[in-house]
Order: structure tokens, then sequence, then C-alpha cells
């Protein structure tokens, strides 16, 4: 049966096939493939809902303004337990690495507000590395300090995005 609307019966079917999925879900083994990433841990499920007021809290805790089908969605799963498992380089090194790709709008700010920077940080070092400036954005300025501040005020003017999965 294919749902054809985004609503409580979507998120319900959605949240048994995905905990069907990961009772038995064995992890992958990124140190024998040596490469970096996550995956989901056996028996992860969906922590539940938060309720209006946490996710009123985490509007205004963030600065944002979530739509109404993330509201949804925040209200019926929100994240899930335990964390993301796998590994990571630091430099040239692999190393156990866990995270929360899912927002746990409730918890530790700092991944929250890593995923939230995440954009502009990507742009700034893309201006750098590639040379691009947008010419709706103006005069490209000369150095690096005033593109830096001439960016993040663009981006302070318009809507936040907002972290769904990772930093998307």
């Amino acid at each position: 049966m294919i749902i054809e609307t985004f609503g409580p019966e979507f998120l319900a079917r959605f949240r048994d096939a995905t905990e069907r999925e990961w009772l038995t879900h064995a992890p992958r083994d990124y140190f024998a493939a040596r490469v970096g990433g996550l995956d989901w841990q056996t028996g992860t499920r969906w922590r539940g809902g938060m309720t209006a007021a946490q996710i009123d809290a985490a509007q205004a805790r963030f600065g944002l303004t979530f739509p109404p089908d993330y509201r949804l969605f925040l209200e019926t799963l929100h994240t899930p337990d335990p964390p993301m498992v796998g590994a990571q380089f630091e430099g040239s090194v692999l190393v156990p690495h866990s995270a929360r790709e899912f927002p746990d709008w409730t918890g530790d700010p700092a991944p929250v507000e890593a995923m939230l920077a995440w954009p502009i940080e990507v742009l700034l070092w893309s201006i750098e590395a590639d040379g691009g400036w947008y010419r709706t954005w103006g005069p490209r300025p000369s150095t690096k300090a005033e593109r830096d501040a001439a960016v993040r005020q663009l981006a302070a003017d318009g809507p936040q995005l907002v972290p769904v999965f990772g930093r998307r």
C-alpha cells in the first residue's frame, strides 16, 4: 500500500519499517573497508516525539521556525537512539566516531550548532578555493575578512536553513 500524503499514517509506517530493519541490522565495518562513515546500530529505535513546548523551545534556542511537516515529524519521531557509529579520519588516521544525523533538538546544542554552521562554512571555503562570487551579492570584496563578513551578513538577512538529517 502506498500512502499518498505525508501525515501521521506515513510517519507510523516509516517508524515501523525503519525499526524493523534496525532490529537485525549489522553496522558496516568502516575500519576493515578503510573508509569513514556512519551506520545505524543494531536495535536502533526512534526516541518518540517532542512536545509542542519542546519544539517551541528548540526554535527559540536556535532562532529557527520549523515548517508544519517537520513539526509533525518531530512530534512523532524526533531522533533515533542510540547514535550512529562508524569511523572518521583525523588527518590520515581512521578513528572511531559516533554522531546523530537526525538532530537531537533537546540535547547538547553543539552538534546542532555545527549542522547550522556547515552551509556557510562550506560556502566560505568554496569562495576562497574556487574564487567564486555571485554578481547578485555585489562587488567581490578584496580581502578574505571582507568576503567572510559580506557572506555572513547575506546569510543572516535570509531565512535560516533547518537541518533535517546531518547537514541536509
